[in-house]
């Protein structure tokens, strides 16, 4: 199962480089699955993988979606090559491109929310939302690196 769970993360890895959560349409096309078949299964509460909703829109964590795949995959009985293993601890680093280039500017009106979260901080909406960005990316950088250490 380790080799199944090293193959997954690094698939998860490769395919979502540097995201701690995923949006759902796209995890569940990942594993195979059809972007509204992904909606209609969350509107029901039968959908595989765990959920976190940020406002409106619902994601998948990576970690969710590696013991979901390698879950899939052993029960099709498929083993991975060694070849198809990293070295290492198994699971990758992203590449240094992609973990330094930034995240997406938040783009339209701020929500009611942000503006009193921002207000509430002395700062404008868009330094509220880079400090936010910022807080995000720190965090998913310690996430990456205790999955490194264990």
């Amino acid at each position: 199962m380790d080799r199944l769970i090293q193959y997954a993360a690094a698939s998860v890895a490769a395919a979502f480089p540097g995201r701690a959560l995923i949006p759902a349409a796209q995890g569940w096309e990942f594993v195979g699955g059809n972007g509204k078949t992904s909606r209609n299964l969350i509107c029901q509460g039968r959908f595989p993988l765990a959920l976190i909703k940020r406002g409106r829109q619902n994601f998948v964590p990576a970690g969710a979606l590696v013991s979901y795949l390698a879950e899939q995959l052993q029960a099709a009985g498929w083993t991975p090559p060694l070849a198809m293993i990293p070295a290492g601890s198994g699971i990758p680093t992203p590449s240094a491109a992609a973990s330094t280039a930034p995240a997406p500017a938040l783009r339209g009106r701020p929500s009611r929310e942000e503006e009193v979260r921002a207000r509430a901080a002395g700062l404008s909406v868009r330094e509220w939302r880079l400090q936010q960005r910022a807080a995000a990316a720190q965090q998913s950088r310690s996430i990456d690196a205790a999955g490194r250490q264990s």
